[in-house]
């Protein structure tokens, strides 16, 4: 497999989110420099300029997103519209449940 590859890890004991990462090409693979991201909440004046929390490589930007959706699904996270898209699923399927049984029951 070519490409960037992640892989997240939730540690109990500190409570934090592990995230991996390295890259494959030819057969070579190439961890990056371990970085601490230490989030901190900062008051900011309205209109101050801000600097990105994190940036990502270019040759990176369009796969980085897509492989972290993938690594975080594979842990059992979901994002906030992916639950709400399977409850409203779950009740579509006991509402389409009572129509039948209310069809069946006026034939029969």
């Amino acid at each position: 497999m070519n490409g960037l590859i992640i892989e997240v890890e939730r540690a109990m004991i500190s409570d934090t989110l592990n995230i991996y990462m390295a890259y494959e090409s030819q057969g070579v693979i190439t961890t990056f420099k371990s970085v601490e991201l230490v989030m901190e909440p900062k008051p900011m004046k309205h209109g101050t300029m801000v600097a990105p929390t994190m940036s990502i490589p270019g040759m990176f930007a369009r796969e980085f997103p897509m492989k972290m959706i993938d690594a975080l699904t594979r842990k059992g996270y979901k994002s906030i519209s992916d639950s709400k898209t399977e409850g409203l699923l779950e009740a579509t399927k006991y509402h389409l449940q009572d129509m039948r049984n209310l069809v069946f029951k006026k034939r029969g």
